[in-house]
């Protein structure tokens, strides 16, 4: 019963987001693509934002209702300065293939993000942007775009990713993927744990 209050807590504290700019814009942006084919359109949905205070209320929350269960997750949580969400409903009959890329995704780009990982077939079109700190290429940034029938999900994370991973992984004592982690560079531990503020495109 305890686990459950808590965890009622935790989800009335982390609901205290605000609206996303960022997220509509982009949303705009996806909407066009979707309607230059004539056949579907993304309704009206919602875009939020998440900042530090909403997740340090959340820890406390978290630390005075169940400190024990809640520790793995304000733990990880301190690695993370700021969530983006949002989901619109998709209607009609949407063929991703004929979709161009969402023009805003080149401004990104432009600004220093790096692609990860595109797909696009008749279903869906996924498209994940990363973005480094230049000074000792530690992950700060993660945008994913992923749109089908079931809808257009869009989801920003930033923070010190790099520690969030790492972390991440020894809480569930992965040793197994530790080396792995090590081969890629982008997730050395270092003195400094807080990201950089970066600035939205």
């Amino acid at each position: 019963m305890a686990s459950r209050r808590a965890l009622l807590a935790l989800l009335v504290a982390t609901a205290s987001g605000c609206v996303s700019l960022e997220m509509n814009r982009l949303k705009r942006h996806v909407e066009r693509e979707v309607e230059a084919d004539g056949q579907a359109e993304v309704g009206r949905g919602m875009a939020m934002s998440f900042g530090w205070g909403t997740f340090a209320t959340a820890r406390t929350v978290g630390w005075v209702f169940a400190p024990g269960r809640t520790a793995p997750y304000r733990r990880l949580s301190r690695r993370v300065r700021r969530v983006k969400v949002a989901r619109y409903p998709v209607s009609g009959v949407l063929d991703t293939r004929r979709m161009a890329r969402p023009e805003i995704l080149g401004r990104y780009q432009d600004k220093g993000w790096l692609p990860l990982v595109t797909v696009r077939d008749s279903a869906a079109a996924v498209w994940v942007l990363y973005r480094e700190r230049e000074r000792d290429l530690r992950l700060t940034d993660l945008l994913a775009v992923s749109l089908s029938g079931d809808g257009l999900v869009m989801t920003r994370v930033s923070g010190d990713l790099s520690g969030l991973v790492l972390d991440a992984v020894a809480l569930a004592e992965l040793d197994a993927f530790q080396g792995a982690l090590d081969e890629t560079g982008l997730f050395e531990p270092a003195p400094e744990a807080t990201a950089d503020a970066a600035e939205d495109p």
